[in-house]
């Protein structure tokens, strides 16, 4: 409520916005309504605005929500792992693994699932989202393997290791 409210009070002067601030004006007011068809149309223009940019990444979010796993990836591999704000931030691998997922490409996920564990070890989320191709793939002696050396991990953002078993019992009977 409160940034939609901040929000209208700038959308009062967005004649005095920059091109990319009146897109990105759109897009936040989109996302407080929950129109997401909106605010994807948003992020798409903030991205021709300004290629390469954190826009990017809104993209990626607003096409997994409106269930375009393919615009989500091309989105994740243009922006890359490595610039900005993705340097670092394991958030990357999850996203791109669940759309990757979504898309039935699971060989790619395990592929960007285990890239992501490697440059992020221990991390619970990473453990899951290897775990999450692996079922996919039928790789049930893996995921038993997997499981059982993640007992150990340490809590990460509310993730504990319960919480992988449950995600890796959910794929397993999803698959």
């Amino acid at each position: 409520a409160a940034a939609e409210s901040l929000a209208h009070v700038v959308q009062r002067h967005a004649d005095r916005l920059a091109p990319l601030d009146r897109s990105y004006l759109a897009w936040v007011l989109a996302t407080c309504r929950g129109d997401r068809a909106e605010a994807f149309r948003a992020s798409r223009e903030m991205v021709s605005l300004a290629p390469g940019s954190e826009a990017v990444y809104l993209l990626a979010e607003d096409a997994m929500a409106l269930n375009r796993p393919r615009d989500a990836v091309n989105a994740l591999l243009a922006l890359g792992p490595d610039g900005g704000f993705t340097r670092g931030w394991w958030v990357y691998w999850s996203d791109l693994t669940s759309a990757l997922h979504m898309l039935g490409d699971h060989r790619r996920e395990l592929k960007e699932a285990l890239e992501g564990a490697r440059r992020f070890p221990g991390i619970p989320q990473m453990v899951s989202v290897q775990l999450r191709a692996l079922a996919a793939l039928g790789r049930t002696e893996d995921v038993a393997r997997l499981l059982t050396a993640s007992v150990d991990l340490p809590h990460e953002l509310g993730w504990t290791p319960a919480d992988v078993m449950l995600e890796a019992a959910a794929e397993l009977r999803a698959h």
